[in-house]
């Protein structure tokens, strides 16, 4: 691995190519404050104790650097995913930080099936416990159905 090429194969997305010089430029490992930042703490959390990573594309940004720093560690990256994340109409991805509604806990089932419905997996209504469904999302996994671009947020 060069330092400067550091494309990988996505699950989702394909090829992608990150170049560092022409992309991404230099990253923060310690911050100002001497806390240690996200990329480095994620590159070694997840080297050589997951074996694939399944997130948003939101994440896609970080992820070269990620696996570089697994790289220069000695450390095996993981394979990685990248779907896309759920929007407002506007385009905006769906966070705390863009003020996203709260999802309510007591009503599990219906987030989980909501979650699903924007991923493309509709599950038979038989499947009526959080457990059931859990497991019939595992059974029926297919990234093939998964949409390029998420239907737009739609508020109940």
């Amino acid at each position: 691995m060069s330092d400067t090429e550091h494309g990988y194969n996505d699950g989702f997305l394909g090829s992608v190519d990150a170049n560092f010089a022409a992309q991404l430029g230099d990253f923060i490992v310690r911050r100002r404050d001497g806390l240690i930042s996200y990329n480095l703490a994620t590159a070694v959390d997840d080297g050589n104790t997951i074996s694939e990573v399944l997130r948003g594309q939101d994440l896609l940004p970080v992820t070269a650097p990620q696996r570089y720093l697994m790289h220069l560690l000695g450390l095996t990256a993981p394979d990685y995913t990248h779907i896309p994340c759920l929007e407002f109409a506007d385009g905006t991805k769906l966070s705390k930080q863009t003020h996203a509604p709260p999802l309510n806990d007591a009503d599990a089932l219906s987030n989980l099936r909501a979650a699903l419905g924007y991923l493309g997996f509709h599950a038979p209504d038989v499947v009526d416990s959080v457990d059931s469904l859990l497991n019939w999302s595992v059974e029926h996994f297919d990234m093939s159905k998964i949409p390029t671009r998420l239907p737009k947020y739609r508020p109940s």
